[in-house]
């Protein structure tokens, strides 16, 4: 069975023990109230629902790619450039396509949809 990749989070509230002096005086009289509140804690939930349902789990987690450079990004595996990424790490879409010199085509989002990445193999 697989586990949730997120676990839902729960709240729990507390009242701190507040205790209160009141004085009221009148002529010739003196009256003290005092009043304490004990404490309690609740087990209210802090969300209505969990942020994760069950079935929402990730099964098979993606590859993340860790560009060391600028990296051109094609519209296709050997098709035309239509972008470069800065150095930075990029999530993958799961789909590898073998590249003719040995290394590998790479499908990862960008900021114009879908694109291909050469990945030399070393």
């Amino acid at each position: 069975m697989n586990k949730p990749a997120v676990e839902t989070v729960e709240g729990s509230a507390e009242t701190v023990t507040d205790t209160t002096t009141e004085s009221t005086a009148t002529e010739g009289t003196s009256t003290t109230t005092e009043t304490e509140t004990p404490a309690t804690t609740t087990d209210d939930k802090m969300f209505e629902e969990p942020l994760v349902k069950p079935g929402d789990e990730v099964l098979v987690p993606t590859m993340l790619l860790n560009l060391l450079e600028r990296t051109w990004f094609y519209d296709a595996p050997n098709g035309k450039p239509i972008g470069a990424l800065s150095s930075q790490v990029i999530d993958t879409t799961g789909e590898v396509v073998d590249g003719f010199d040995g290394g590998e085509w790479v499908q990862v989002y960008t900021w114009k949809g879908k694109a291909w990445i050469h990945v030399a193999i070393q």
